[in-house]
């Protein structure tokens, strides 16, 4: 979302390395107040590189809907200004993608994606998930070379930080937001037992643009109020959000006792 707003990330520049470092200061700081993220400039780096990818695909997606230079004239394109954008950021950006310096831009782009002869994505398991899978694997097997035995202690030195299973008969609350595009959010999460096991998840669709926080707020409660309705009283919620963190979740309608807090987590 961050990478959608003006104020942060504006779409008239042409290339990431052209926006101000103090945007880019402003955008590690507001990532840092609202996520627990560890010190360290490698992680900053590593949120701008985020915040610098979410932008990129924000102002493609800008360009498939609203650029038509067939269909449209350049002043018809200047003049209708998506909601949330500057006028002079969005006459700057169309102008660019109209230039020669644009077009070309784009089609060396195209011409690179066309030579891709290797898949980027793994589907619903990441790469760095199936390197894991190997190394425990090959641990367990006890066939892991001296190099697999490094990795693996790197993991186990990086296991504090990754998603731990909750007590027995606790069950734990992990809920996420995210922008669609085209003024929709999405809200998702999932209630899993001390097994791991995903007991129920959810997700919804909503009309409607916010910030951060208020998204964040608003999965939250819908995992609340589904876990409550599926019969789980004993919850521990999970969340990365700052602010989620240091409030009481309300939940209209539906009672229960009030939540007493733990490290990165609520507990209900």
């Amino acid at each position: 979302m961050i990478a959608k707003m003006e104020s942060h990330c504006p779409v008239g520049q042409k290339d990431w390395k052209a926006i101000d470092k103090n945007f880019k200061g402003k955008i590690i700081k507001d990532i840092r107040d609202r996520f627990v993220i560890p010190p360290g400039v490698e992680y900053d780096n590593q949120a701008l590189k985020c915040a610098n990818k979410c932008w990129r695909q924000f102002k493609y997606s800008l360009k498939l809907i609203h650029y038509k230079p067939l269909e449209k004239k350049l002043d018809d394109m200047c003049n209708n200004v998506p909601h949330g954008i500057t006028s002079s950021n969005w006459v700057k950006l169309v102008k660019y993608w109209d230039s020669d310096y644009g077009k070309t831009m784009s089609a060396c782009g195209k011409k690179a994606r066309a030579f891709q002869n290797q898949i980027h994505t793994s589907g619903a398991k990441s790469f760095a998930n199936q390197q894991a899978d190997y190394i425990v694997g090959a641990v367990r097997e006890g066939n892991a070379s001296p190099g697999v035995l490094n990795k693996a202690s790197e993991f186990l030195g990086k296991a504090k930080h990754q998603w731990a299973a909750p007590s027995v008969g606790l069950f734990k609350l992990n809920s996420d937001a995210s922008c669609c595009g085209d003024g929709v959010t999405g809200l998702g999460g999932a209630v899993r037992d001390g097994n791991g096991d995903v007991l129920v998840a959810t997700c919804l669709k909503i009309q409607g643009e916010m910030g951060v926080d208020v998204a964040e707020a608003m999965a939250t409660r819908h995992l609340v109020v589904i876990a409550i309705d599926s019969g789980f009283n004993k919850l521990i919620l999970e969340s990365d959000c700052r602010l989620i963190l240091g409030m009481p979740v309300i939940v209209v309608g539906v009672g229960h006792s009030t939540y007493g807090k733990a490290s990165g987590q609520k507990i209900m």
